[in-house]
């Protein structure tokens, strides 16, 4: 026959063995993103052992191409990018030399937030039926206008669709 066992019992053999058992405690780990890492080049002291205290994951998010882009954005750094960029440099000898380069305080807030610029909704449909494209494509021709002659194009553009000189500068801004 077969033993019965109660189920009390099972609960306090359960309630015994989960008593025994002490978790691990918590390890937190900060994963640094392109943007830290940015940080890491322009805003923080130079640290020679910076590459060497990342984990696996922030290593794997040190991205050359993202950092590249991010570099990029600010004109001061532009030229010595483009000269970087042309060769096939590991990571951490990428952040030692970016993390030497001179320059300025304010440059990781411009970086920072270059990536958070916002179109007029109507501009941007505006040029979507002039070029009869979509809302995502209707802005990059908007930076695209943007980069080839500054804003003049646009306002032009505007003008021709029947907006005033006020309305153009708020379209613009």
């Amino acid at each position: 026959m077969r033993n019965k066992v109660g189920m009390n019992d099972l609960i306090k053999k359960f309630l015994t063995i989960e008593n025994e058992y002490v978790p691990p405690p918590p390890v937190f780990v900060i994963d640094r993103g392109v943007i830290n890492h940015i940080r890491a080049i322009i805003v923080d002291p130079y640290d020679p052992e910076y590459w060497s205290k990342l984990n696996v994951k922030d290593k794997a998010a040190f991205s050359a191409r993202d950092i590249h882009k991010k570099l990029s954005l600010s004109f001061e750094l532009i030229r010595a990018v483009n000269e970087i960029q042309q060769h096939e440099i590991p990571d951490d000898i990428l952040y030692k030399l970016y993390a030497n380069l001179p320059m300025k305080k304010g440059e990781y807030e411009k970086i920072k937030n270059m990536k958070q610029k916002q179109h007029n909704k109507e501009l941007i449909s505006i040029i979507s039926g002039l070029h009869k494209v979509s809302l995502r494509q209707a802005k990059k021709y908007i930076d695209l206008y943007k980069t080839i002659d500054g804003k003049e194009t646009l306002s032009q553009i505007c003008r021709a669709f029947g907006k005033t000189e006020n309305e153009v500068i708020k379209l613009l801004n």
